[in-house]
Protein backbone atom coordinates (compact mmCIF):
# COMPACT_ATOMS: atom_id res chain seq x y z
CA UNK A 1 0.00 0.00 0.00
CA UNK A 2 1.14 3.53 -0.72
CA UNK A 3 2.92 4.83 2.36
CA UNK A 4 1.07 8.16 2.22
CA UNK A 5 -2.26 6.39 1.91
CA UNK A 6 -1.36 4.09 4.81
CA UNK A 7 -0.41 7.11 6.90
CA UNK A 8 -3.73 8.72 6.00
CA UNK A 9 -5.70 5.72 7.16
CA UNK A 10 -3.61 5.59 10.33
CA UNK A 11 -4.46 9.23 10.96
CA UNK A 12 -8.14 8.52 10.38
CA UNK A 13 -8.08 5.65 12.86
CA UNK A 14 -6.44 7.88 15.42
CA UNK A 15 -8.98 10.62 14.83
CA UNK A 16 -11.91 8.26 15.39
CA UNK A 17 -10.53 7.58 18.85
CA UNK A 18 -10.90 11.26 19.77
CA UNK A 19 -14.24 11.11 21.60
CA UNK A 20 -16.37 13.27 23.90
CA UNK A 21 -18.91 12.21 26.51
CA UNK A 22 -22.55 13.05 25.80
CA UNK A 23 -25.21 12.73 28.52
CA UNK A 24 -28.79 11.46 28.33
CA UNK A 25 -31.27 11.66 31.22
CA UNK A 26 -32.86 8.51 32.59
CA UNK A 27 -35.50 8.44 35.36
CA UNK A 28 -34.39 6.68 38.55
CA UNK A 29 -35.42 6.37 42.20
CA UNK A 30 -33.70 5.79 45.53
CA UNK A 31 -35.30 5.38 48.97
CA UNK A 32 -34.26 5.71 52.61
CA UNK A 33 -36.23 4.57 55.68
CA UNK A 34 -36.25 4.70 59.46
CA UNK A 35 -38.64 3.29 62.05
CA UNK A 36 -39.50 3.11 65.73
CA UNK A 37 -40.42 -0.28 67.15
CA UNK A 38 -43.43 -0.68 69.44
CA UNK A 39 -42.81 1.44 72.52
CA UNK A 40 -44.81 2.39 75.58
CA UNK A 41 -46.86 5.56 75.19
CA UNK A 42 -46.86 8.44 75.56
CA UNK A 43 -44.08 9.10 73.02
CA UNK A 44 -42.92 12.69 72.56
CA UNK A 45 -40.71 13.90 69.67
CA UNK A 46 -38.95 10.61 68.93
CA UNK A 47 -36.42 11.30 66.15
CA UNK A 48 -36.65 9.44 62.84
CA UNK A 49 -33.83 10.22 60.39
CA UNK A 50 -33.29 9.68 56.66
CA UNK A 51 -30.45 10.57 54.31
CA UNK A 52 -30.63 13.58 52.03
CA UNK A 53 -30.44 13.23 48.26
CA UNK A 54 -26.92 13.22 46.83
CA UNK A 55 -26.96 15.68 43.91
CA UNK A 56 -24.06 13.88 42.23
CA UNK A 57 -26.58 11.17 41.26
CA UNK A 58 -28.51 13.54 39.01
CA UNK A 59 -31.27 16.15 39.12
CA UNK A 60 -33.92 15.70 41.82
CA UNK A 61 -37.46 16.03 40.42
CA UNK A 62 -39.81 14.74 43.13
CA UNK A 63 -39.79 13.60 46.76
CA UNK A 64 -42.39 11.32 48.35
CA UNK A 65 -42.53 11.10 52.15
CA UNK A 66 -44.50 8.05 53.32
CA UNK A 67 -45.62 7.59 56.93
CA UNK A 68 -47.04 4.60 58.81
CA UNK A 69 -48.24 4.64 62.40
CA UNK A 70 -49.62 1.98 64.72
CA UNK A 71 -51.22 1.90 68.16
CA UNK A 72 -51.50 -1.47 69.89
CA UNK A 73 -53.26 -2.11 73.18
CA UNK A 74 -53.99 -4.79 75.76
CA UNK A 75 -56.74 -4.58 78.36
CA UNK A 76 -57.90 -6.80 81.21
CA UNK A 77 -61.21 -5.99 82.83
CA UNK A 78 -63.36 -7.16 85.70
CA UNK A 79 -66.94 -5.97 86.00
CA UNK A 80 -67.93 -5.17 89.56
CA UNK A 81 -71.55 -4.50 88.65
CA UNK A 82 -74.41 -6.42 90.25
CA UNK A 83 -75.91 -7.06 86.81
CA UNK A 84 -74.62 -8.57 83.59
CA UNK A 85 -73.30 -6.04 81.10
CA UNK A 86 -71.29 -5.51 77.94
CA UNK A 87 -67.81 -3.99 78.29
CA UNK A 88 -65.91 -2.38 75.43
CA UNK A 89 -62.21 -1.76 75.05
CA UNK A 90 -61.22 1.16 72.80
CA UNK A 91 -57.56 1.36 71.89
CA UNK A 92 -56.48 4.60 70.25
CA UNK A 93 -54.21 7.56 70.14
CA UNK A 94 -53.08 10.68 68.37
CA UNK A 95 -50.14 10.15 66.01
CA UNK A 96 -48.14 13.15 64.82
CA UNK A 97 -45.11 13.58 62.57
CA UNK A 98 -43.25 16.89 62.34
CA UNK A 99 -40.33 18.20 60.30
CA UNK A 100 -37.64 18.76 62.91
CA UNK A 101 -36.26 21.80 61.08
CA UNK A 102 -39.73 23.34 60.62
CA UNK A 103 -38.94 23.92 56.93
CA UNK A 104 -41.79 21.78 55.62
CA UNK A 105 -45.38 22.76 56.47
CA UNK A 106 -46.07 21.22 59.91
CA UNK A 107 -47.63 18.99 60.98
CA UNK A 108 -46.77 16.60 58.19
CA UNK A 109 -49.23 14.08 59.62
CA UNK A 110 -51.67 14.42 62.52
CA UNK A 111 -54.05 11.48 62.78
CA UNK A 112 -56.43 10.04 65.37
CA UNK A 113 -56.60 6.24 65.23
CA UNK A 114 -58.95 3.96 67.13
CA UNK A 115 -60.19 0.40 67.22
CA UNK A 116 -62.63 -1.36 69.53
CA UNK A 117 -63.68 -4.79 70.78
CA UNK A 118 -66.29 -5.87 73.31
CA UNK A 119 -67.33 -8.77 75.53
CA UNK A 120 -70.43 -9.78 77.47
CA UNK A 121 -69.76 -10.39 81.18
CA UNK A 122 -71.88 -11.48 84.11
CA UNK A 123 -72.44 -9.77 87.42
CA UNK A 124 -69.32 -9.67 89.56
CA UNK A 125 -68.28 -13.22 90.40
CA UNK A 126 -66.58 -12.21 93.62
CA UNK A 127 -62.91 -12.39 92.48
CA UNK A 128 -60.91 -9.64 90.76
CA UNK A 129 -58.80 -11.86 88.56
CA UNK A 130 -59.77 -10.51 85.12
CA UNK A 131 -61.15 -13.94 84.36
CA UNK A 132 -64.18 -16.03 85.26
CA UNK A 133 -67.65 -15.00 84.14
CA UNK A 134 -67.27 -11.32 85.05
CA UNK A 135 -63.80 -10.84 83.56
CA UNK A 136 -62.42 -10.44 80.01
CA UNK A 137 -59.14 -9.82 78.24
CA UNK A 138 -58.46 -7.96 75.00
CA UNK A 139 -54.97 -8.63 73.72
CA UNK A 140 -53.11 -7.07 70.79
CA UNK A 141 -55.92 -4.83 69.58
CA UNK A 142 -54.52 -2.52 66.87
CA UNK A 143 -55.35 0.74 65.13
CA UNK A 144 -53.17 2.00 62.29
CA UNK A 145 -52.77 4.70 59.66
CA UNK A 146 -50.64 5.46 56.63
CA UNK A 147 -50.24 8.35 54.24
CA UNK A 148 -47.82 10.26 52.07
CA UNK A 149 -46.78 13.75 51.11
CA UNK A 150 -45.38 14.58 47.64
CA UNK A 151 -43.04 17.53 47.02
CA UNK A 152 -42.05 19.00 43.66
CA UNK A 153 -41.48 22.66 44.58
CA UNK A 154 -37.89 23.71 43.83
CA UNK A 155 -37.33 25.26 47.26
CA UNK A 156 -38.49 22.12 49.05
CA UNK A 157 -36.46 19.88 46.74
CA UNK A 158 -33.45 21.93 47.77
CA UNK A 159 -34.26 21.18 51.43
CA UNK A 160 -34.08 17.45 50.69
CA UNK A 161 -30.74 17.78 48.85
CA UNK A 162 -27.37 17.57 50.58
CA UNK A 163 -24.88 15.28 52.29
CA UNK A 164 -26.48 15.06 55.72
CA UNK A 165 -29.56 13.61 57.39
CA UNK A 166 -33.09 14.95 57.78
CA UNK A 167 -34.79 14.60 61.18
CA UNK A 168 -38.50 14.06 61.71
CA UNK A 169 -40.24 14.02 65.10
CA UNK A 170 -42.83 11.37 65.95
CA UNK A 171 -45.27 11.64 68.86
CA UNK A 172 -48.00 9.28 70.05
CA UNK A 173 -50.50 10.26 72.75
CA UNK A 174 -52.69 7.37 73.88
CA UNK A 175 -56.39 7.63 74.76
CA UNK A 176 -57.32 3.99 75.31
CA UNK A 177 -60.22 3.26 77.65
CA UNK A 178 -62.72 0.67 78.85
CA UNK A 179 -66.45 1.48 78.98
CA UNK A 180 -69.75 -0.26 79.59
CA UNK A 181 -69.95 -0.87 83.33
CA UNK A 182 -70.56 1.61 86.12
CA UNK A 183 -68.23 -0.36 88.38
CA UNK A 184 -65.17 -1.85 86.75
CA UNK A 185 -61.55 -2.75 87.46
CA UNK A 186 -59.17 -2.63 84.51
CA UNK A 187 -55.55 -2.78 83.42
CA UNK A 188 -54.62 -1.11 80.12
CA UNK A 189 -51.35 -1.09 78.21
CA UNK A 190 -50.88 1.02 75.05
CA UNK A 191 -47.89 0.89 72.69
CA UNK A 192 -47.14 2.76 69.48
CA UNK A 193 -44.76 2.45 66.53
CA UNK A 194 -43.99 4.45 63.40
CA UNK A 195 -42.04 4.33 60.17
CA UNK A 196 -41.06 6.76 57.44
CA UNK A 197 -39.72 6.24 53.93
CA UNK A 198 -38.42 9.01 51.70
CA UNK A 199 -38.30 8.21 47.99
CA UNK A 200 -36.26 10.45 45.70
CA UNK A 201 -37.16 10.54 42.01
CA UNK A 202 -34.44 12.03 39.82
CA UNK A 203 -33.05 12.24 36.32
CA UNK A 204 -29.89 10.19 36.24
CA UNK A 205 -27.27 11.37 33.74
CA UNK A 206 -26.04 8.49 31.58
CA UNK A 207 -22.78 9.28 29.78
CA UNK A 208 -21.92 7.66 26.46
CA UNK A 209 -19.02 8.11 24.05
CA UNK A 210 -19.68 9.82 20.70
CA UNK A 211 -17.23 11.28 18.12
CA UNK A 212 -16.67 15.01 18.15
CA UNK A 213 -18.05 16.82 15.05
CA UNK A 214 -14.53 18.01 14.16
CA UNK A 215 -13.34 14.41 14.30
CA UNK A 216 -16.03 13.31 11.86
CA UNK A 217 -15.10 16.14 9.45
CA UNK A 218 -11.42 15.28 9.69
CA UNK A 219 -12.13 11.61 9.10
CA UNK A 220 -14.14 12.47 6.00
CA UNK A 221 -11.33 14.63 4.63
CA UNK A 222 -8.72 11.90 5.16
CA UNK A 223 -10.84 9.25 3.51
CA UNK A 224 -11.58 11.56 0.57
CA UNK A 225 -7.87 12.26 0.14
CA UNK A 226 -7.21 8.52 0.22
CA UNK A 227 -9.79 7.89 -2.46
CA UNK A 228 -8.24 10.55 -4.72
CA UNK A 229 -4.82 9.01 -4.25
CA UNK A 230 -6.11 5.60 -5.29
CA UNK A 231 -7.82 7.11 -8.34
CA UNK A 232 -4.64 8.89 -9.48
CA UNK A 233 -2.59 5.76 -8.98
CA UNK A 234 -5.07 3.79 -11.07
CA UNK A 235 -4.84 6.34 -13.88
CA UNK A 236 -1.06 6.13 -13.92
CA UNK A 237 -1.07 2.33 -14.11
CA UNK A 238 -3.54 2.35 -17.00
CA UNK A 239 -1.33 4.53 -19.22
Amino acid sequence: MNSRLFAGFTTAAAMTSALVLAGTAQAATISFSDSLALSTTDIIDEVLSVQQFDSSLGTLTQVTLAFTGLVQGDARIESLDSQATTVTFNVGGSLTLLDGSDTLPNPLFDVEVTSADSADVSAFDGVIDFAGTSGASFMGLEASTDGEQVYTDAALLSFFTGNGDLSFLFSAIANSQVTGAGNIASQISTLASAGITVTYEYDEIITESVPEPSTLLGLGAVLAAGAMTLRKRGNVLSK
